[in-house]
């Protein structure tokens, strides 16, 4: 059953219905409409006069005055107006003073002088004087008029001193601005949306171009450009404007970054890294030119770059041995961010990763050297310099090493519209290159006056020295560091003999015999797949060594949670704000565009000659010399016959001429040109004409029909006057 509806109660009301009684609950009074009526009957109530009344409005029935209630059904009522009225009072000056902070300081502060006035001129009536001189010497001491100070007395009698400034303030705000908007259709609006919002991000003044034409042709009513520039202002919200014309990656940063605090954090607690191609060419193996990458190793509570390598391209042997430098260095580290690259995202590296989302996942995969070592691995957006600080780092780098004087003229430049006009003539050595590194790397460590909150002006190199001195930080055993030394592979070992096969070798121990038909986890080198596989099984567990047996194949393998929620939350609200803005399809608003594309016009290209002024004499001379001209210049044979056979075509369409009466049969577009003009003729010449035959006259002669009979009008006009010439 449905609960009963309970309406608002209204302190003042006189007259009930019995429903409302009942809804009431009322002491000493029935809570069913059927209740109420009994005991009215029972009562008596028809006959009080002037305590009942008939309803008026639908359903009818019959009206009690409130004084044919019970005494504690009364004192009820009586105690929820009170009540009623002090919450309307509350609300009534909860909005009396948001209105009063709303003004400017300026009407604030005249509010508290006239309050002041006020205040003094009560003080003095209270002290015994008449109001009259107690008004009189309060205008005088505060400099106001005495009429304005008894206006503002009558203005705050009876109210609460604390709200005499409120209640004072000028009002020349509480009234609503009136702004007069000319009239646009909402079809029309509906045709500019469609095509203002978009991602190519057309011009306004295009946009309202092509609508107006759209409009023209649909008859729809569309306001001035500056009055549609300010209805796209106030109708359009502007996140909702950004994602239309700027896309998602504009609308993310109307959201500003996440602060994020490092002083928790300790040396080697987190890590990041990245891949960071350096715009300088260098001369690589085997005289090829390119830009080298750079993998890098960054502390985040230090800023410190701890381990580096240089590769060609991004691959997870770079990555591997990297790593290895680190840990080997420095310790293991409790978290490690990384984007979800190809080389980050490898099994080698990051296999087994709870939140590893990239490749194909077995669950035989083995563990990578991060979950192997016991280091928490993180994936976050790329490019992002938030969720990895490391970013900065590489802006430094673009500054201080790739433009270091040594490597002028290796130099590319950071877009392909900011080379430098050495581009190109030069390509650096290895070794320079190198050394140029090393060097900026060392140096972006030790400079001072770092203004991080955990480096307090320190250089990275001291404040990664003074945590790491007293951090908890694990070091590695000398079985981990064959594991980040190389890379894994899950294999099946042969059926009988337990060999293991990969890229093209052959790997086998005696003690492999144990382990034949299962599938083992191999660790190889990958820069010498000859010195053969350690093995270990799913587990974990090391088994043993395998010796390469068959060296046929290659030996050398190239190898902040709660932003993005907010990000997500944005973007999915914004899109359903944009799909319920744009209301037109692609192909409704095509359609528009094309039915309302302006019908060529013939223009005539006869030549416009201007004839010269001479003197008397000279005209006459030239004249006499002149051979007499024919009166028309006779048309050639091949353009006579075009324009007979253009007036033969149109004259069988109009089978019999057109018809000038109205409700004449229209079988063909000259009949109906004809009709259409004889309507205006017959209205210009004061006939009457129907309304409905008006109004499809006119709108026959906004058509292209209509348009294109006028013009063989024009056309047959003039091979008339041409045939008789």
């Amino acid at each position: 059953m449905g609960g009963r509806r309970v309406k608002a109660f209204e302190p003042h009301k006189l007259w009930w219905t019995a429903e409302e009684i009942a809804d009431e609950s009322l002491p000493d009074m029935p809570d069913t409409k059927r209740g109420v009526q009994k005991l009215a009957k029972r009562q008596n109530w028809s006959t009080r006069e002037g305590c009942v009344r008939r309803r008026s409005g639908r359903g009818g029935g019959y009206e009690y005055h409130f004084s044919l209630f019970s005494a504690r059904a009364k004192d009820h009522l009586a105690t929820r107006a009170l009540e009623c009225a002090d919450d309307e009072d509350e609300r009534r000056r909860s909005e009396l003073w948001a209105g009063f902070e709303a003004l400017p300081q300026k009407a604030k502060d005249k509010a508290q002088a006239r309050a002041e006035a006020v205040r003094a001129a009560l003080e003095f009536e209270r002290l015994g004087q008449k109001r009259s001189y107690a008004v009189e010497r309060a205008a005088r001491a505060h400099e106001v008029g005495a009429r304005s100070l008894w206006n503002w007395l009558k203005s705050v009698e009876r109210a609460d001193p604390g709200d005499f400034a409120p209640l004072l303030a000028g009002k020349h705000r509480e009234a609503a601005r009136v702004v007069a908007t000319a009239e646009c259709d909402e079809a029309a609006w509906d045709a500019f949306v469609k095509d203002y919002l978009r991602l190519s991000a057309p011009g306004f003044t295009a946009c309202y171009l092509r609508t107006k034409n759209i409009a023209t042709k649909n008859g729809w009513a569309l306001p001035t450009e500056a009055t549609l520039r300010r209805m796209v202002k106030k109708r359009i919200p502007r996140d909702v404007l950004i994602l239309s014309r700027d896309g998602v990656a504009a609308l993310k940063r109307m959201i500003p970054p996440q602060i994020r605090d490092k002083s928790h954090l300790h040396a080697m607690f987190a890590l990041d890294a990245d891949f960071h191609k350096f715009d300088v060419f260098v001369e690589w193996e085997e005289g090829r030119v390119i830009r080298p990458q750079l993998c890098a190793f960054h502390d985040i509570y230090s800023g410190r770059i701890l381990g580096w390598r240089v590769a060609e391209t991004p691959n997870a042997v770079t990555v591997m041995l990297t790593i290895g430098d680190v840990v080997e260095d420095y310790g293991i580290p409790a978290h490690v961010y990384l984007d979800n690259g190809r080389e980050f995202a490898s099994k080698w590296v990051t296999g087994g990763a709870a939140n590893r989302f990239r490749f194909k996942i077995k669950d035989d995969d083995p563990l990578g050297v991060l979950p192997q070592i016991g280091a928490e691995v993180h994936f976050v957006n790329p490019y992002s310099g938030q969720s990895k600080p490391i970013e900065r780092s590489f802006r430094d780098m673009c500054e201080e090493i790739a433009k270091d004087p040594r490597l002028k003229g290796a130099y590319t430049g950071n877009r392909p519209d900011a080379k430098p006009e050495d581009y190109g003539t030069r390509a650096v050595s290895r070794e320079l290159f190198m050394e140029v590194l090393a060097e900026g790397i060392s140096i972006m460590n030790a400079r001072t006056g770092r203004r991080a909150a955990t480096c307090k002006g320190r250089s990275y190199d001291e404040t990664f020295a003074a945590s790491y001195a007293t951090a908890p930080i694990r070091k590695a055993t000398a079985e981990q560091r064959r594991v980040w030394l190389l890379g894994a592979q899950t294999l099946k070992a042969h059926k009988e003999s337990g060999e293991l096969a990969f890229q093209g070798n052959k790997y086998w121990s005696p003690w492999m015999a144990e382990f034949a038909a299962q599938k083992l986890v191999a660790r190889f080198d990958p820069e010498d797949l000859h010195g053969g596989l350690h093995v270990y099984g799913l587990d974990g567990a090391y088994l043993g060594f395998a010796e390469c047996r068959l060296a046929v194949g290659f030996n050398d393998m190239e190898a902040a949670k709660d932003i993005a929620r907010k990000r997500s939350q944005l973007l999915r609200a914004t899109r359903e704000r944009q799909k319920a803005l744009i209301r037109l399809q692609d192909a409704e608003h095509d359609a528009l565009v094309r039915e309302a594309a302006p019908a060529g016009e013939v223009i005539d290209l006869a030549a416009k000659v201007v004839e010269g002024r001479f003197d008397a004499k000279r005209r006459a001379d030239a004249a006499a010399e002149r051979p007499a001209a024919p009166e028309a210049a006779p048309m050639s044979a091949k353009v006579a016959e075009i324009y007979r056979l253009q007036v033969e075509r149109f004259e069988a369409s109009a089978q019999g001429g057109a018809s000038e009466a109205e409700g004449v049969k229209q079988d063909s577009a000259r009949d109906r040109f004809h009709w259409c003009r004889s309507v205006f003729k017959r209205a210009e010449a004061g006939e009457e004409i129907g309304e409905a035959e008006l109004a499809k006259a006119r709108s026959y002669r906004q058509s292209n029909e209509y348009a294109a009979e006028e013009r063989m009008e024009k056309f047959r006009a003039q091979f008339d006057a041409a045939t008789e010439g």
